[in-house]
């Protein structure tokens, strides 16, 4: 299996916002009142003050071959958590990492780069 290093794509963009506004034909539902958009309608909108509320704008785009992802998650390659939007849509992004292992009760210090399961 072949496998990408860093964005295969990376003047590709990606709005994921909240359902406040949703374009019906390009706004993905990814989750509880979660929409991923990769438009240039999207953009439009939020120039124009008039996107949603609240809009995580990510560049770039990394794929994964057939059941990749789904064998590095069970592989236990992958950290999952719950959404929490307020951690999601915060623009502080200085230490946004270590806020979303904290409130997963989760010690930096004791990750390990080996996983495999118990």
């Amino acid at each position: 299996m072949s496998r990408a290093t860093g964005p295969v794509e990376p003047g590709r963009g990606f709005v994921l916002h909240t359902g406040d506004i949703k374009i019906a034909e390009t706004s993905l539902l990814v989750g509880d009142e979660l929409y991923l958009n990769s438009t240039l309608d999207i953009l439009r909108l939020m120039a124009e003050g008039r996107g949603p509320e609240k809009t995580l704008f990510a560049l770039g785009y990394a794929g994964w071959s057939a059941g990749q992802l789904e064998t590095e998650l069970q592989g236990d390659g992958w950290l999952t958590c719950a959404v929490d939007p307020s951690l999601l849509f915060d623009p502080r992004i200085d230490n946004k990492y270590e806020r979303v292992l904290q409130q997963n009760g989760i010690d930096l210090v004791q990750l390990s780069s080996i996983t495999g399961h118990a």
